[in-house]
């Protein structure tokens, strides 16, 4: 019977001559180290405690020495087994850089070498240096104080700004003294009534009116300037969208005009460029308690015979030239929603001067009913409109407290406009010198990102946000919305307006003050000094790491 015939035996793999000398330093190393030609080690004595000691190397010389610092990565035995990582000794003491890194921060490039398995190289030993490495990104981040808040520092507030709404005993006493003389609405109280008229006697005006929020305001004034169907109302578009929809809501077309890039109230001359034989009102928005150029506005309505109504929503304080705002116009609506100066939740006054628009605004609000007639003697078209005497209580509490609370915000926002003006790329909203006060409902400012390494707004936000500084939100161009832009928005709009093309209307100083304007809230004006000028050291801190912050966005 022939013998089996045997498979020839395995040949070794091809090594290249740098894994060779390699392979021969390491049997040689392991020999003299009493190991076997095969490199496997033999065991040695061990000492009390049975850990084992490897026995000096007497062959040192023949392998390369090791540098002192550098991203030269030592080999080890390929037979000795892998401790496991959590098993491993701490490293604090190696003399080279950190694992991926040199002592003097510089990244190391690892890549296996030629011919030798990934599992044999061993990363550089040395103490890591005094810096943190992000994973989301190879850039090392200093941990100091100085670090932003979103990075792991520590931020520049630890404690929180004064709470909104503020309110006291006076608000309390106020509800209290309502719910027992059971008189809960205006027909049978005077609370709310007492309330406006003293409101608009605060800003300079004869009459006030009491109303459920500032959109209605807007709205009955416009009915008491006989605006409606086929009528334009100009409107700026950097404002909150209720300046526009109280026009829709008379059946009227708002023509919406570009914002003076600095102050971002309404461009006079963009307003004079777009009135047309149809227009018949201006609405001024007073953006963020910073009033509209008044003196060319009353101007331009007086030449052109037009109906001035300033929305006064952000502006209650807001002096210009020693009278309040609101009284300059034919009227002025305040809102007085929770997020505002003076606020009961919801409500709204509507001031004026002028007796007749007061009598026609008011029978508007008040079902169509006409002062001293009847009471179900309805002479006009009306609704609903009135304040309870719950809101009324709690604004007039609002009220006497209000004075203070508005010299505190004008004061520190003078303060914070002149440090934040000092920081490149920041551009505080300009403040009109004949402006004696400012109401300051947000405090706003432009942002560079190009100052700030390329930083996007939103990330700067959450940035200065982690730095417990509380942030508002910028309203979005009217020209954006799409209320406006919608075809399908309804026969209200169309019937009004056929000639308007909303969806191809571009202001360029509303939409790019909307991609670049930072809104911080009021509430933190009430604070100290020092603490308002925090804003400032947030600011220029976000400013000095914003490279890191980009790197990290």
């Amino acid at each position: 019977m022939d013998e089996p015939v045997r498979p020839p035996p395995p040949r070794a793999p091809r090594r290249g001559p740098a894994a060779a000398r390699l392979l021969r330093a390491l049997v040689l190393r392991s020999t003299r180290d009493g190991g076997d030609r095969r490199g496997r080690r033999v065991r040695r004595d061990r000492p009390q405690g049975g850990r084992r000691v490897r026995a000096p190397d007497d062959d040192a010389q023949l392998l390369p020495p090791a540098p002192a610092a550098g991203p030269h990565r030592r080999v080890g035995d390929p037979c000795r087994r892998r401790v496991p990582r959590h098993r491993r000794r701490d490293t604090a003491a190696r003399p080279a850089g950190a694992r991926g890194q040199r002592p003097d921060g510089r990244q190391v490039r690892r890549r296996a070498r030629r011919g030798v398995p990934r599992r044999h190289l061993r990363r550089a030993r040395g103490p890591a240096p005094p810096t943190r490495t992000t994973h989301r990104r190879r850039t090392a981040v200093t941990a100091t104080i100085d670090t932003p808040a979103l990075l792991g520092g520590t931020p520049v507030r630890h404690t929180a700004y004064p709470s909104w709404p503020v309110w006291d005993d006076g608000e309390r006493s106020r509800l209290l003294d309502v719910l027992d003389a059971g008189g809960w609405w205006q027909g049978d109280g005077t609370v709310a009534a007492t309330f406006a008229r003293n409101f608009a006697e605060y800003h300079g005006a004869r009459f006030g009116m009491a109303m459920t929020n500032g959109t209605h305001t807007i709205e009955a004034a416009l009915v008491a300037c006989d605006v409606g169907e086929g009528d334009e109302v100009i409107v700026p578009g950097m404002t909150f969208v209720a300046s526009a929809s109280a026009v829709l809501a008379v059946n009227a077309a708002p023509v919406l005009v570009d914002v003076d890039p600095d102050s971002l109230c309404i461009d006079v001359a963009a307003a004079e460029a777009a009135i047309t034989e149809r227009t018949k009102a201006i609405v001024a928005v007073h953006v963020a308690g910073c009033a509209a150029d008044l003196d060319a506005l009353t101007d331009l309505c007086r030449r052109r015979g037009l109906r001035l109504i300033e929305d006064c929503a952000h502006a209650h304080g807001t002096f210009w030239r020693g009278r309040g705002v609101g009284s300059w116009g034919d009227f002025g609506s305040f809102s007085m929603q929770r997020s505002k100066l003076m606020t009961a939740g919801e409500g709204g006054v509507l001031i004026c001067n002028d007796e007749g628009l007061r009598d026609a605004a008011w029978a508007y609000s008040d079902c169509g009913r006409v002062k001293g007639e009847w009471f179900y003697h309805h002479a006009t078209v009306g609704t609903n409109l009135r304040m309870t005497e719950w809101q009324g209580a709690v604004l007039q509490a609002q009220l006497d407290r209000f004075p203070e609370q508005n010299r505190i915000r004008n004061d520190n926002a003078v303060a914070l406009n002149a440090a934040l003006a000092e920081i490149p790329g920041i551009r505080p909203q300009r403040r009109d010198p004949r402006m004696d006060s400012q109401g300051n409902y947000c405090f706003v400012f432009h942002y560079d990102a190009a100052e700030f390494a390329g930083l996007p707004l939103r990330a700067f936000e959450r940035a200065l946000g982690a730095e417990g500084i509380p942030m508002g939100v910028s309203y979005p161009s009217l020209s954006d919305l799409s209320v406006f832009r919608d075809e399908r928005f309804g026969p209200r709009l169309r019937a009004s307006a056929p000639t308007i093309d909303y969806r191809h209307l571009h202001l360029p100083n509303a939409e790019a003050a909307a991609a670049s304007t930072v809104w911080l809230q009021h509430r933190l004006l009430l604070a100290s000094r020092e603490d308002v000028l925090d804003v400032a050291r947030a600011v220029e801190k976000l400013r000095v790491h914003a490279t890191d912050l980009v790197a990290r966005s």
